[in-house]
């Protein structure tokens, strides 16, 4: 499997989901899509999520915004890591993040979400960037997949405002 990613940073939940909808207007397929950030600020609610069914809910301050992430994407996550706190994820990365649970000892010292994020081709020195960006409180979007197709992505996403960096294999 080639490992090329394209990774955008949103501070803006409203924002990224309008690139969702793009990616999905546009025909890039939403299994190669992921989207990672923090669950709560610390003085937030109390957060959590839970799967009933049909539905998975999640109950803190940006419900509406995971809710709709979670109906577009597979797979869902909520996770407490030490480093970052209260860790929210959609999409492919979500069983990447649970392998790297369920091992006890994780590659160098790399955390969960950057184990994941190694896994899936994007280099060490841009893990770090990423990780200080879902610690300031932003969100990634990741499109992983074939190098012409996180292309695409890229030229979707990239705008005059918006940065995408891709990482090829």
């Amino acid at each position: 499997m080639e490992k090329n990613s394209c990774v955008s940073i949103y501070s803006n939940s409203r924002i990224l989901a309008k690139a969702l909808h793009r990616l999905q207007w546009a025909g890039i397929s939403l299994q190669q899509v992921s989207v990672v950030g923090k669950g709560c600020h610390v003085q937030a609610l109390p957060v959590g999520f839970c799967h009933t069914g049909e539905c998975t809910r999640f109950y803190g301050p940006a419900s509406m915004f995971w809710e709709d992430v979670w109906n577009l994407l597979t797979g869902a996550a909520c996770l407490w890591v030490p480093s970052t706190g209260m860790l929210v994820a959609a999409g492919y990365i979500v069983p990447l993040m649970v392998r790297g649970l369920q091992r006890t000892e994780i590659e160098g010292e790399f955390s969960i979400p950057s184990a994941a994020m190694f896994s899936i081709g994007i280099p060490k020195y841009s893990i770090d960037e990423y990780e200080h960006a879902i610690n300031a409180e932003n969100y990634l979007l990741l499109v992983s997949g074939k190098c012409r197709e996180v292309e695409h992505a890229c030229d979707i996403l990239h705008c005059d405002m918006q940065q995408v960096t891709v990482h090829k294999a």
